[in-house]
């Protein structure tokens, strides 16, 4: 066996120098680790197509039959489309938009106060809060108008906003034609002015005392119904021409020493006693005084007439 072996080493060793000694074993070297397996690629983000990737007629293949054509336009492509709905997603999930529910008018009072009070309107027609800019307060006057104004409008569930925004328009305009109300009357007061000016002469002042004296003899009441009355045309009645003709005819029938003491009203009488005295004690006391001025002599004269006449 031993020479068999040393044969069979002899043979498998042919062309190698071993210089006679023992074959060595030599023991196979360690194997490099292997490299660890790659990661899996992440798949890659889904891309919408650039805007001039779409089909021109993308409009019509979403609304084939034309009844969102109009709204389309508004968008430069589908991509817009998405972000537009997105963007409302987002308001909505947030509770930026709230679903738009019919008011329930045909259910039960608890459903509409639940709907009413989630739409920000008061359970109450009164308890709307009426606040104005401009620190205007509603006046006893006004009042029934605005109440039956805010049951109109509790009725048709507008919110408070609405509603002072309503009112703020009205009163804003009321206002506003008050003004120009005004101006008009001042500006027909002076063309009736500047024709009867120019009709009674010297007079004028004296005519327009004996109409306020002739207002003066009304009732209270009468006279601030007639002193704010209109005609059809707006235009103010004791701004017109014809009625402060009439009045001063009025006014020198019935009470013709009035021209003497213009405005005095009812008490006309007292008024020319009262101006009689005054200037006699001026005659008494400072008789000088008296005699040398002619106007007041004249006066006295007039007065002592008038009263004679206001005697008969």
């Amino acid at each position: 066996m031993f020479k068999f072996n040393k044969k069979y080493l002899e043979e498998s060793q042919e062309g190698g120098d071993l210089g006679g000694g023992d074959p060595v074993a030599v023991a196979p070297a360690d194997p490099a680790p292997a490299a660890p397996p790659a990661a899996p690629a992440a798949p890659a983000e889904p891309q919408a197509p650039a805007a001039g990737d779409w089909p021109d007629d993308w409009r019509t293949k979403l609304s084939p039959d034309g009844k969102h054509s109009k709204t389309l336009e508004r968008f430069a492509s589908p991509n817009a489309v998405l972000d537009s709905y997105l963007s409302l997603r987002q308001k909505v999930d947030s509770g930026e938009l709230k679903a738009v529910s019919p008011y329930p008018s045909e259910g039960k009072p608890e459903d509409q106060s639940a709907w009413r009070k989630a739409h920000g309107i008061p359970e109450k027609a009164e308890d709307y809060t009426l606040k104005f800019d401009d620190g205007l307060v509603i006046g006893d006057v006004d009042k029934p108008f605005v109440d039956d104004f805010l049951k109109v409008a509790h009725d048709a569930n507008a919110t408070p906003e609405q509603v002072n925004k309503l009112m703020g328009w009205y009163y804003g305009n009321q206002e506003k034609a008050l003004e120009i109300q005004a101006e008009q009357d001042a500006e027909y007061l002076t063309q009736s002015e500047d024709a009867l000016r120019t009709e009674w002469g010297g007079e004028f002042r004296t005519n327009i005392n004996m109409i306020k004296g002739l207002v003066d003899t009304m009732p209270a009441n009468i006279k601030d119904l007639f002193i704010s009355s209109r005609l059809a045309d707006g235009t103010a009645l004791m701004n017109n021409p014809d009625m402060a003709r009439w009045m001063v005819h009025m006014a020198r029938t019935v009470n013709p020493v009035a021209t003497v003491v213009p405005g005095a009203g009812a008490n006309v009488a007292g008024a020319i006693d009262d101006e009689i005295t005054a200037i006699e004690k001026v005659m008494v006391n400072d008789r000088k005084a008296y005699n040398s001025d002619e106007k007041m002599q004249a006066r006295l004269r007039e007065l002592y007439g008038a009263r004679e006449r206001a005697r008969k």
